[in-house]
């Protein structure tokens, strides 16, 4: 098999690097992330409903005059979207730290965030 591509060990090397790194700041950046969003999860009541009533009254809150109600059914999604995208991330991350997860997709979460 012969090398043709123009790329030699020093650019791969390089782009490895820069790759790993990135990566790595990204999983840990996560993980941060995810437990703050658990925090705020348990403190709104630990469903996905209850998050969204959270997220909801804090959002009435910020207005002039803030409206009584609750969450309409698109808050409820965005708030399993969140929790779904937040569970992927930090289930990739237990992953590249030798925890054991179930094999299932975690990009169609995370996609949903973007």
């Amino acid at each position: 098999m012969a090398h043709t591509s123009e790329k030699r060990w020093t650019g791969l090397s390089a782009d490895a690097g820069t790759q790993c790194s990135s990566v790595l700041d990204a999983l840990l950046r996560a993980e941060e992330v995810y437990q703050q969003m658990q925090e705020v999860y348990v403190y709104a009541g630990g469903t996905d409903t209850a998050l969204a009533e959270l997220l909801f009254r804090e959002e009435i809150a910020a207005l002039p005059s803030p409206d009584t109600g609750t969450p309409t059914t698109e808050m409820i999604a965005k708030a399993s979207d969140l929790i779904a995208a937040m569970q992927a991330l930090h289930q990739l991350y237990q992953a590249a730290t030798n925890v054991v997860v179930t094999q299932s997709d975690r990009l169609t979460p995370m996609r949903r965030m973007i």
